[in-house]
């Protein structure tokens, strides 16, 4: 049987802002210091003997968040063009509501 885990990228200054970011690939969307130390927490707390792949996104924060995984799991990656995020295209770069 396959099982898949879904892993969502660490925090970015977007984020911390409150605005979404959809597909938008700018700086402002990378990992902040905090989103890298929690891809490193996961990192140190995940079980990667299970895991064969990683899928990613072409968007820097996915990549980086991978990169820091995958020196814990050594495993090959595949960069996916077809894994974004198509529901949040309205109102990418606005802040969210409370």
């Amino acid at each position: 049987m396959t099982t898949f885990f879904f892993v969502r990228h660490g925090q970015t200054a977007a984020n911390k802002a409150g605005l979404k970011q959809g597909t938008i690939n700018t700086p402002n969307t990378y990992l902040t210091d905090l989103g890298k130390e929690q891809a490193r927490e996961l990192a140190d707390h995940f079980d990667f003997s299970q895991l064969d792949r990683l899928f990613v996104s072409p968007l820097v924060r996915t990549k980086q968040t991978a990169e820091i995984l995958n020196k814990k799991a050594s495993c090959r990656w595949k960069l996916m063009t077809g894994c974004l995020k198509s529901h949040t295209v309205i109102g990418t770069g606005r802040k969210m509501p409370n």
